[in-house]
């Protein structure tokens, strides 16, 4: 066992060397940059747009004889579900829209607006493309001889699979550290647009603990991750399947309730509070539990490649 333990970690640190040689790992830590430089300057336009609107609509109440205090202290009730919603109280709604605007770039509710874009936006691919790489470099770079006469193969797949984790809870951690980092630049901004209102906000509650929100980043990367290399394995390509890969994510909606990308959807919309300016499409509705279940298939089923892909090493 112990042995088992040092040749693991030994190519744990040996595919963690190969992706810093690389650059592989700058590559991911800038991606994840972007992601929250994309979130912090898209979220504070969008508050900026939220309470110009929203001054709009209390001038144009007004002069309908509604005051908004009048709005704020009655009740407010959303019915229906995704795009067709009735709203009874719409100023009031709005106000909230800005508190929650206001509050996604403030502290540490910042993490949270990174992580809901990081996640689904830049995550998968970057991901999928990861887990492919892994599987695949060995064979291209004329390595996979050398690796195979020196260590066991399951040991060094097992160290790419672990690899896969720990990069995912680098890039998880760096997200969180980038954007507590863009919520301190950015707090003086922030504060001057508050000061321009002439009302006070409130605070809205959110959907999960920040620690829940940095264990679903987490855990998405990982499944994209295993993914990823189970698809290189299989086509023993990281090319032309991820560039299929992309145009699946970004450009086709959801095919069926099954399809990974809704069962992320549904299970993120459990966690992520989206108060910035992304907003995840509506997810076709599915029970959380059959949503979490199926993707434990999918990953069940990766992982069955993966350990036939750590039995015997094919050379060609």
């Amino acid at each position: 066992m112990r042995g088992f333990m040092t040749s693991t970690t030994r190519a744990l640190v040996a595919e963690l060397r190969y992706l810093f040689y690389a650059k592989r790992l700058f590559v991911v830590l800038a991606v994840v940059a972007v992601g929250v430089a994309v979130a912090t300057s898209g979220s504070l336009s969008s508050a900026r747009s939220a309470h110009a609107f929203f001054e709009r609509q209390v001038v144009t109440y007004e002069r309908n004889g509604i005051l908004l205090e009048d709005a704020l202290s009655a009740p407010l009730t959303i019915t229906g579900d995704g795009a067709m919603q009735t709203i009874d109280n719409p100023l009031k709604y709005d106000y909230l829209q800005v508190s929650e605007a206001v509050h996604a770039l403030q502290g540490t509710a910042m993490v949270g607006t990174a992580l809901d874009l990081v996640t689904f936006i830049f995550a998968p691919l970057l991901f999928l493309i990861l887990g492919a790489s892994l599987a695949t470099y060995d064979r291209t770079s004329g390595t996979l001889s050398f690796r195979a006469s020196r260590e066991r193969w399951v040991r060094v797949v097992t160290g790419k699979m672990i690899t896969l984790v720990v990069i995912s809870v680098g890039a998880t951690l760096a997200a969180a550290l980038l954007a507590l980092a863009a919520a301190a630049a950015i707090s003086p901004t922030v504060a001057g647009l508050t000061q321009e209102m002439g009302y006070d906000l409130v605070r809205p509650e959110s959907t999960s603990p920040l620690v829940l929100k940095l264990g679903m980043t987490t855990l998405v990367c990982t499944f994209f991750g295993v993914v990823g290399y189970a698809v290189g394995v299989v086509t023993r390509s990281a090319s032309w399947p991820m560039v299929l890969a992309a145009l699946a994510l970004f450009l086709l909606p959801f095919v069926s309730r099954w399809d990974p990308r809704n069962l992320v959807a549904v299970l993120g919309s459990r966690v992520y509070d989206f108060w910035g300016q992304f907003e995840m499409r509506p997810p076709i509705p599915i029970a959380d539990g059959a949503a979490l279940g199926v993707l434990v298939g999918y990953l069940a089923a990766a992982a069955v490649v993966v350990v036939l892909s750590a039995r015997s090493v094919r050379l060609r």
